[in-house]
C-alpha cells in the first residue's frame, strides 16, 4: 500500500498550525543542488501564509522530517507556501 505523502504533510501541518485553512498540500520529489533527493512541497492556503505562527515555523521541517522518517521517506522537505489566489495565477494542479 502507498503511503500519501500529502496526507502525511497535512497531518503534520494541522498539528503545528491549528486554525489554519488548508486548501491543498502537493509534494513532488526533487533533487536540489548538491545532488541530494528532496521533497518539494507546496502548502496552498485559503489566506496567505503570513497568518502562519512563526514559532511553529521554525520547527516545520524537523516535524517533517521526523514523521516522513516513520513512512520510509528519508528526502529533506523543502517547503513553499501560497494562498489560493496565488496558486491560481501561478496555475497549480487543479486549485
Amino acid at each position: 500500500m502507498a503511503i500519501n505523502l500529502e496526507n502525511v504533510v497535512t497531518n503534520v501541518l494541522n498539528t503545528l498550525f491549528p486554525g489554519t485553512t488548508i486548501h491543498k498540500v502537493l509534494v513532488k520529489p526533487g533533487v536540489d543542488y548538491d545532488g541530494d533527493e528532496v521533497l518539494r512541497i507546496t502548502v496552498i492556503l485559503d489566506e496567505g501564509p503570513e497568518r502562519l505562527d512563526k514559532d511553529a515555523l521554525v520547527g516545520l521541517a524537523r516535524h517533517l522530517r521526523s514523521r516522513l522518517a516513520e513512512v520510509d521517506h528519508e528526502e529533506f522537505p523543502i517547503v513553499s507556501f501560497v494562498s489560493r489566489n496565488e496558486a491560481k495565477k501561478l496555475k497549480l494542479e487543479s486549485v
